[in-house]
């Protein structure tokens, strides 16, 4: 799965025009640990997964679809949102990030 995510993030990552410098610098990680990430070898947390997607526009579901038809398409041209699925953990990590951005919402509320 780490390996299969990996390649996902490097193609998402390549298709947006994007260096492993420029998201290792968002992320705040060095070079070797971001490449880490897309090589598989590192484990990968929800919310790093998260700060991922957002800097690729990309919502979490986005990797764990089960068509690898349906990966290639979102992969080659850009449209992540065209077709759903309705497996248990699209919808576990669906309901995570809607929790993750309503978190981020109380959290500037409250800061305010």
């Amino acid at each position: 799965m780490k390996v299969k995510l990996g390649i996902l993030i490097r193609k998402a990552r390549q298709n947006k025009g994007l260096s492993q410098q420029n998201m290792a610098d968002d992320l705040g990680l060095s070079v070797a640990s971001f490449s880490n990430i897309e090589r598989g070898i590192t484990d990968i947390t929800v919310s790093r997964l998260n700060e991922i997607c957002m800097l690729l526009n990309m919502k979490m579901v986005d990797f764990f679809q089960e068509d690898e038809s349906y990966i290639s398409s979102v992969m080659d041209d850009g449209d992540p949102y065209k077709t759903p699925t309705n497996s248990k953990i699209v919808q576990m990590i669906t309901k995570q990030q809607e929790e993750i951005e309503a978190l981020k919402k109380a959290l500037q509320t409250r800061s305010k």
